[in-house]
């Protein structure tokens, strides 16, 4: 029985499909992968690639910007703070947002440290999912 993945962000519901596995990373407990019959769980989404293996065999990548995890017997629900498909990624901006957040760091001026090492780590996440996973074509 596969897992229905239901994924949610601040703008609204994201994503509703069936999966055969759930890979994420969980500020307590590292990296996770949710198989069918897991063990119900609640966590703290960290910063993040998210993988959804689908029932079509297809695995699918996201940036996960951090967020709360569900886990029960009716499947995987996850309330994402920012969630972007692989595809959706602008390498651009996310270059960008990476240099903007390494600047503030090093200017170290009326700078906000824990802020912007968040939004360091956010460009990060979103350019490594974008280089290990980028298919031209795909959506």
């Amino acid at each position: 029985m596969p897992l229905k993945v239901n994924i949610s962000s601040k703008s609204g519901p994201y994503l509703e499909m069936y999966a055969k596995s759930v890979t994420i990373n969980l500020v307590e407990a590292g990296q996770i992968t949710i198989l069918p019959k897991h063990t119900p769980l609640i966590g703290v989404v960290d910063i993040s690639e998210l993988k959804i293996f689908g029932v079509d065999n297809i695995t699918r990548h996201f940036a996960i910007s951090g967020g709360v995890l569900k886990i029960s017997s009716d499947g995987v629900l996850i309330l994402a703070n920012a969630i972007e498909s692989v595809n959706d990624i602008d390498f651009a901006r996310a270059t960008r947002a990476k240099e903007r957040a390494e600047q503030r760091l090093q200017d170290k001026k009326d700078v906000d440290i824990k802020r912007a090492e968040a939004a360091l780590n956010r460009a990060l996440n979103r350019l490594n999912v974008y280089s290990k996973n980028f298919e031209p074509g795909k959506k």
